[in-house]
């Protein structure tokens, strides 16, 4: 789901969408932030679960809020871009 989110995105900006660009640049943002949050961050906390250190759990836990909180206004940034994709940018 996240290569799909990212080639959505990537397909808006190479199709010429015309996006404001404080929206564009905003949906970037938290695109990039999720992506390196999951790999930085969550990745190795699921590798050390996976190890069986459960203190880790409580560190996934709250780190995962982050990622709740971006991938939350992205959704608002995605019906966003929908709607400036429809009206033509206006």
């Amino acid at each position: 789901l996240m290569l799909a989110e990212v080639a959505g995105f990537l397909i808006l900006l190479v199709l010429g969408t015309p996006l404001p660009t404080w929206l564009a640049i905003a949906a970037g943002f938290t695109l990039l932030v999720n992506w390196l949050s999951t790999f930085l961050w969550q990745v190795p906390l699921h590798a050390r679960l996976q190890r069986g250190e459960t203190d880790a759990i409580n560190t996934l836990i709250r780190s995962n809020w982050l990622r709740t909180v971006c991938w939350t206004i992205r959704a608002v940034l995605a019906c966003l871009m929908l709607l400036a994709a429809m009206q033509g940018g206006k």
